[in-house]
């Protein structure tokens, strides 16, 4: 027996994990000349249960905030994120991040793009309190209420779940 690490898209031996790997995209802000300004990046967090995360999200420059790029940026990758689930047979159920709730843009911003605060998460950053959001994908306006409980379903449905569908990937639950 022996244990190594290695790169996620490198592992072959359990193709169930490949849509991990292939489900994570970064949505770019470039300027006129190409030039990086910012990014969205998520990747698929629970293709058994529909989820992305979001785990990367800014503009560079201040003076170019507050312009409407990161709603834009926001909307393509909503846009993406059901995109590639469809297509990979999953059905788009929520999206969530983690955002400093001691920042009141970031805060106003996520809730008027339809996010909820699920909870904190004490300690988590080194600076700041981490807040846990979320947005429902199933619907075509995105802005439902997510609970808790919803978000914390497992990987593995139970036998007889009369939620759970087959797909290529495996069960997946579709709960509404």
């Amino acid at each position: 027996m022996r244990i190594r690490s290695v790169h996620s898209r490198d592992h072959h031996g359990r193709p169930e994990f490949r849509p991990y790997v292939d489900g994570q995209h970064a949505i770019l802000l470039e300027d006129e000349d190409g030039t990086f300004q910012g990014e969205l990046v998520w990747r698929l967090a629970n293709l058994g249960q529909g989820m992305a995360e979001i785990t990367g999200f800014g503009i560079q420059q201040p003076e170019r905030r507050r312009k409407g790029w990161g709603r834009q940026m926001l909307e393509i990758a909503l846009h993406d994120i059901r995109a590639w689930m469809t297509d990979h047979g999953i059905h788009p159920r929520m999206v969530y991040l983690f955002a400093n709730a001691d920042s009141e843009g970031a805060m106003a911003f996520y809730r008027a793009q339809g996010f909820r605060q699920l909870g904190s998460v004490p300690g988590l950053y080194s600076r700041g309190l981490a807040s846990l959001m979320a947005r429902d994908l199933s619907s075509a306006g995105g802005g439902g209420i997510v609970t808790v409980e919803r978000l914390a379903h497992t990987d593995f449905p139970a036998a007889g779940d009369p939620d759970a569908v087959e797909t290529r990937f495996g069960v997946q639950v579709t709960r509404r």
